[in-house]
């Protein structure tokens, strides 16, 4: 589920409860009781669920674009492309550096 697909379903359970409550409320005051209002209620959260609950195809609209992995040296270490321009005497100097802070 993408992030407006997450805000499309909060905004779709809210506005079901919501009917829910007065509707279930409404129900329960004109036949006066009270079972029946907490069973009509929990039909509404019943339905709310099946269409929050799952990851519906309609809530994956906008996929997000992750980056691309970075390329491997055969080490298995991650190479960086800064690490290829700079000279070698700076990496030396950078080298030197971290292991005096450890």
């Amino acid at each position: 589920m993408d992030f407006a697909g997450q805000k499309l379903s909060e905004r779709i359970c809210v506005v079901l409860i919501m009917i829910g409550a007065v509707v279930s409320f409404g129900v329960g005051y004109v036949l006066a009781d009270f079972s029946m209002m907490m069973k009509t209620y929990a039909g509404f959260v019943g339905v709310t669920f099946l269409l929050v609950g799952p990851d519906w195809p309609f809530y994956n609209r906008d996929p997000i674009k992750w980056r691309e992995h970075p390329k491997e040296d055969g080490d298995g270490s991650p190479t960086s492309t800064d690490s290829k321009t700079r000279s070698g005497d700076a990496q030396k100097q950078e080298g030197e550096s971290l292991r005096r802070r450890r």
